[in-house]
């Protein structure tokens, strides 16, 4: 497999106004794409998501303490699409070095708000999401994870549309995977 270089066009955040007056970014984002060396332009890509809250006064609290895991926990509250309203839909769009074009548009499913707070006393949230891939490049179809919320990501020939989740993630990384 060879690492292919692309250029950022955009990346553009989705933003919601949530029933309880929070506020959520949300941003998909390409780390890598790779090619296999048959020719064939078969692949594939590496998404991260991005996301930022802006939280009320009366839902912020004492921070957690560190290591405060919320796997273990239940949610406090699930939003649905009819606690949400999108005032800004985002996308962002690659280009790789053959010329040819990749999107990801993000699908919210769900966002979960647990009782753990962080050390500004803004609430963890999670995000269930689905990243649409839209493009040129030929990339292998998804292998996707039975665990909610996580899963390969792939797009096929022909602008056709790959449905995939994608793990929330909070870092931005860009580093692409060693050659091997």
């Amino acid at each position: 497999m060879k690492v292919k270089a692309f250029e950022i066009l955009k990346e553009r955040w989705t933003t919601l106004k949530l029933s309880d007056g929070m506020m959520v970014r949300l941003r998909p984002e390409l780390v890598w794409a790779t090619e296999t060396e048959q020719g064939n332009r078969q692949g594939t890509i590496k998404t991260n998501l991005t996301m930022g809250a802006l939280t009320p006064e009366n839902l912020r609290s004492t921070p957690t303490p560190e290591g405060t895991a919320v796997e273990n926990r239940k949610p406090s509250r699930v939003y649905s699409d009819r606690d949400w309203v999108i005032e800004e839909r985002g996308e962002s769009l690659y280009r790789f070095l053959d010329g040819s074009l990749l999107e990801l548009s993000l699908h919210l499913q769900s966002l979960r708000r647990y009782d753990v707070y962080d050390k500004a006393g803004e609430p963890v949230v999670q995000a269930q999401t689905i990243i649409y891939v839209l493009g040129q490049a030929d990339f292998q179809r998804p292998v996707v994870s039975s665990r909610p919320g996580v899963g390969a990501v792939g797009v096929t020939t022909k602008k056709a549309r790959t449905v995939v989740a994608s793990e929330p993630r909070l870092r931005r990384k860009r580093a692409a995977p060693k050659e091997s």
